[in-house]
């Protein structure tokens, strides 16, 4: 089981990291694959609860994606600045929706609105792909920090959490994270985000910007994993889907991808505001 973990990581990463930094063509392809099988495992799931799930909602999501997708990368779609500050807008809203539904009790699985779809999974990928359309040598690596970032949080947590974790995160949502563990991982996205600030990134900044930025990264990244998992607990299924031996499904894999990319791009906005 670790072997596989270890195997399909390493298959993501460099996939990842080669899509995002080859071309806009090949990052937009990484989307559109990420995008198609998170929502494909939403259905599912939204299948296991009462509510019939809307199959017409999915398809009209994912086509009129493709197609605003395609307008971007034909530059038949362009949008000022300020039209691309509020989607992310938008997403932060949802997001916070989405933390509420986390850590609140009151929330059943009856609950879940199918609609969720599109803020949950579309609108993200459509704010990534406009951040990277507007310069995507730029754009691209600072995507590529950010799940560099989330990653480190996730490998830094689970070995620190097994050496030394006593103390439950969220209990009863993912008994297995601890707050030690989550400390562990706030270190390696704060550690990774200073590296590549000295040796990745085109522009480095400040490193205060680098450890408030490695802090909301780590912040959003692990309630996005939490998220997803007090979904499986609604819905009462181990994992989102079998696709990725040893990760489960794209949603056990991207949910944090999810969080943090709406995130990140909002303060890379605000850090260029803040320097224009």
């Amino acid at each position: 089981m670790l072997y596989n973990r270890i195997i399909t990581g390493l298959i993501l990463g460099l996939t990842m990291i080669g899509g995002f930094l080859y071309s806009f063509e090949s990052a937009i392809i990484i989307c559109l694959v990420i995008l198609f099988f998170t929502c494909l495992e939403w259905h599912m799931m939204m299948r296991k609860i009462s509510v019939s799930p809307s199959n017409l909602l999915m398809i009209i999501s994912l086509f009129i994606s493709v197609l605003i997708i395609i307008g971007i990368y034909f530059n038949m779609i362009s949008l000022p600045h300020i039209f691309q500050y509020i989607l992310c807008g938008i997403s932060l809203v949802f997001i916070f929706k989405f933390i509420e539904i986390t850590f609140s009790r009151n929330y059943v699985k009856e609950t879940i609105e199918n609609y969720y779809l599109v803020p949950y999974l579309v609108l993200p990928i459509l704010i990534l792909i406009f951040f990277l359309n507007g310069n995507f040598v730029i754009h691209s690596k600072w995507i590529l920090s950010m799940i560099a970032m989330n990653w480190s949080n996730d490998v830094f947590a689970y070995f620190v959490g097994r050496k030394f974790g006593k103390t439950p995160l969220a209990p009863e949502i993912s008994p297995k994270k601890t707050i030690e563990g989550s400390i562990g991982g706030l270190v390696g996205a704060i550690l990774t985000g200073i590296c590549l600030n000295l040796y990745f990134l085109n522009e480095p900044v400040s490193l205060l910007f680098i450890i408030i930025f490695g802090i909301f990264i780590w912040a959003f990244g692990t309630v996005g994993d939490l998220f997803e998992s007090k979904l499986k607990r609604l819905v009462q299924i181990k994992d989102s889907g079998n696709i990725l031996p040893g990760h489960g499904g794209f949603l056990d894999r991207f949910d944090s991808f999810l969080f943090i990319i709406p995130v990140g791009i909002t303060l890379v906005y605000f850090f260029n505001f803040l320097n224009s």
